[in-house]
């Protein structure tokens, strides 16, 4: 069977930035996704209230670059239409903590599911972690600790068999040092190849793919810095890729 390679992009994006930068950044980004054929991306920050410039900004971009785009809470999935077989795709959302006003968002896993056409059914989830919960003792570690058990439940049912789960956040959990997903069935890129990057706040930005996908194995990992790929969020833009066993023969788009 032939490999296919799948990119991949993660974007921590920053809600008090102004509107002009917000939209400045996702410009930027979905042009430079679309350029790379990057095929999904994720991000976090676009929320209701001060965020809802960047998620309208999002939209947008998304919309012109050709990728579908959803959000919920504050975390969001933007993917090629051009990898998604016409009547494939669906979506949801499994909140697992509630928002605090004026402390955070609900804490839970954004998700699309779509069939490729050479690689079968593919889902993508996307998470926002709480700060402060990375170790036992920590104000937010069972939030935190929750939150990765439900990311484990979702991996196992949307990568059961011979469909494929992938994984973006902002862990706010350090990918050098710790597990962030913390005993989850997934593998970061940066773990799996053995680099790790500074994101803009230490390795705490992501990219993984669900350990019992057999047919996927990481092929690259980049931190662009703002040299690489100048934005007005606090953290850098992340790029991987992978590479997947197709399921079938090549088949015409």
């Amino acid at each position: 069977m032939t490999d296919i390679t799948l990119r991949a992009m993660h974007c921590s994006m920053q809600f008090s930035d102004s509107t002009k930068h917000k939209k400045e950044d996702a410009k930027k980004i979905m042009a430079r996704a679309a350029n790379r054929k990057v095929a999904w991306v994720t991000g976090t920050e676009a929320g209701a209230g001060r965020s809802m410039d960047l998620r309208a900004a999002l939209e947008k971009e998304s919309q012109v670059n050709n990728y579908r785009f959803m959000v919920r809470s504050d975390t969001w999935i933007a993917v090629d239409r051009d990898v998604i077989v016409p009547q494939s795709y669906s979506e949801g959302y499994i909140k697992v903590t509630d928002a605090v006003a004026g402390v955070h968002s609900a804490e839970g896993i954004s998700w699309v599911q779509f069939t490729h056409p050479d690689l079968g059914v593919i889902s993508i989830g996307a998470s926002h972690y709480m700060t402060k919960g990375r170790k036992p003792g920590d104000p937010y570690y069972q939030q935190n600790m929750k939150l990765t058990r439900a990311i484990g439940s979702w991996g196992k049912e949307h990568g059961a068999g011979g469909k494929l789960a992938f994984y973006g956040a902002d862990a706010n959990i350090p990918d050098r040092t710790d597990d962030v997903f913390l005993g989850a069935p997934f593998t970061t890129l940066a773990d799996e190849l053995k680099d790790w990057q500074n994101t803009g706040h230490g390795s705490i930005d992501i990219i993984a793919s669900y350990d019992a996908d057999g047919r996927v194995k990481g092929k690259s990992w980049n931190v662009l810095d703002d040299k690489e790929l100048f934005l007005n969020t606090d953290h850098f833009a992340c790029e991987g890729a992978f590479t997947v066993r197709a399921v079938k023969a090549k088949t015409a788009r």
